[in-house]
């Protein structure tokens, strides 16, 4: 997976990465679960929440980490409970501390996100460190997206944040999309749509078709921004035509992005966006 692909997804918000885990587990549990916990999440699976919370509570108390992170999720998304990123960050955090992979990748992003937690990028660095030690694809992806990947890597999350705004002020266009999916999202920073946007139109303008995505659901949707349909039907175009043949299902995604705008966009604002793709050129940036 490219390091910036992943950015650009939490940019869109904690629920969309973690209710992934959360399908997971409705989907069905570990093979090896066996008594109350296998009890539990045949519960879930039928929606009898009550069921579900008696039997897990007691799991959780008694250490199962499963039964902890399982908790953790449920209070997160609010399933037949209070939702509470608190009371989730606390059961992840128990179940994390047992080694629990999906618990400490799921910790990582709250404290990236400071959902449920104070916001703390070097303790989401810390606990992306743990999960990927295990395996997680997407922790590697997060710590490669920071430069924690590299050999020379940077120390402390401020020393790799120092990295990422320099490389992205020095015309990095894939410096320049992480650093905006994370403004966006508010990933291990503030919260600013208007730093994300700025970010964001720098990389596509050199071409990057995953900045150009993404703008174009900024713009397309309001997200951040005043809803431009023009602006969003010009970025999910051009990306729709710059990412490679391998990247089918993000070229589709740009395609059907597109084309929902101009289902709803009248005949001169489409012709306006046209006339912008035909006259579009990227405008390279650094050495």
């Amino acid at each position: 997976m490219k390091t910036n692909v992943k950015v650009g997804l939490v940019a869109v918000g904690l629920a969309a990465v973690l209710s992934v885990v959360l399908f997971a587990f409705l989907s069905g549990g570990p093979e090896d679960a066996a008594g109350d916990l296998q009890a539990a999440q045949a519960a879930l699976r039928n929606g009898d929440y009550p069921t579900a919370m008696k039997l897990l509570g007691p799991l959780a108390e008694k250490g199962d980490a499963h039964a902890q992170f399982t908790l953790g999720v449920v209070y997160l998304s609010g399933k037949g409970v209070q939702q509470s990123g608190a009371e989730a960050a606390k059961w992840f955090l128990k179940s994390a501390g047992q080694g629990n992979q999906e618990a400490q990748f799921n910790l990582a992003v709250m404290y990236a996100f400071g959902q449920g937690v104070p916001q703390d990028g070097n303790q989401a660095v810390m606990w992306y460190q743990k999960a990927a030690g295990q395996g997680s694809v997407e922790a590697r992806s997060a710590l490669a997206t920071l430069g924690f990947a590299d050999q020379d890597g940077p120390q402390t999350y401020a020393e790799a944040m120092e990295r990422l705004h320099k490389s992205a002020a020095e015309g990095d266009a894939g410096a320049q999309y992480n650093l905006g999916g994370m403004y966006m999202g508010g990933m291990g920073v503030p919260q600013n749509a208007a730093e994300g946007v700025k970010w964001l139109g720098r990389s596509a303008g050199q071409g990057n078709p995953d900045a150009q995505l993404l703008l174009g659901g900024v713009y397309g949707g309001g997200l951040g921004v005043t809803q431009d349909p023009v602006q969003g039907y010009l970025w999910y175009s051009l990306a729709a035509t710059n990412f490679p043949e391998l990247a089918a299902e993000a070229r589709k995604a740009a395609t059907a992005g597109r084309d929902a705008l101009a289902a709803k966009m009248t005949p001169a604002q489409t012709a306006e966006a046209q006339k912008l793709v035909h006259a579009w050129k990227p405008k390279k940036e650094g050495p």
